[in-house]
């Protein structure tokens, strides 16, 4: 994989900038959300998928990548329905990353979101401290337009804290779509395979955040 510039931390309290120092000790996980077209014309799916890929901690060699792949649920974590998008499936597939784990107890003490969306990369590093500082705005105006996916936002910055606390960094970092290739196919595969929940679902061991 080629070297991208700084990978830059999420701007949460307690949160440090993610360092090399202990590669041994950071996880890098790819993730994905994809909202396809269908085959044969430009119409689009009524559904998008998601993906997380990562590699558990093991001294056996030949140990693969864990790939997690699910729909896009109709309803977000406040069971508020949403249409499907590429920009929420990206967002709701980040959060799944950090929902999937308690990564400290995982032996990792640096966890790195590697993502091609510019949408959630740009949005974590330069907007959400504003929408959370000006009480995220929901349902309002925001700076000439309407804060999407507000629910999601705030579960992930949640989901941030709360590794935190639990002694573990979190950052994200720009990857191409080429680099993320993996995910975005499994996340093509989840938009029109995947089983389609009415309900939001948190896959893995955190649970509840606040």
């Amino acid at each position: 994989m080629s070297t991208h510039p700084a990978r830059r931390s999420l701007p949460a309290e307690k949160l440090r900038m993610v360092r090399r120092s202990d590669p041994e000790n950071e996880i890098l996980i790819f993730t994905s959300g994809q909202f396809p077209e269908k085959t044969g014309n430009k119409q689009r799916q009524d559904s998008a998928g998601c993906a997380v890929i990562y590699m558990p901690k093991s001294d056996d060699p030949a140990t693969h990548p864990t790939c997690i792949g699910f729909r896009l649920e109709d309803r977000g974590p406040k069971d508020e329905f949403f249409n499907a998008s590429s920009m929420r499936a990206d967002l709701r597939a980040a959060v799944a990353a950090l929902e999937f784990k308690h990564w400290k107890s995982e032996g990792w003490s640096k966890v790195t979101i590697a993502s091609d969306s510019s949408y959630v990369v740009s949005s974590i590093t330069d907007d959400i401290k504003a929408w959370q500082a000006e009480g995220w705005l929901g349902g309002r105006r925001h700076r000439g337009r309407k804060l999407k996916n507000m629910d999601l936002w705030q579960r992930l910055l949640d989901l941030v804290n709360e590794q935190a606390l639990n002694g573990c960094e979190v950052a994200v970092w720009h990857i191409t779509s080429e680099e993320n290739q993996q995910a975005r196919l499994v996340a093509e595969k989840m938009a029109r395979e995947g089983e389609r929940s009415d309900y939001y679902r948190a896959f893995g061991d955190v649970l509840s955040t606040s």
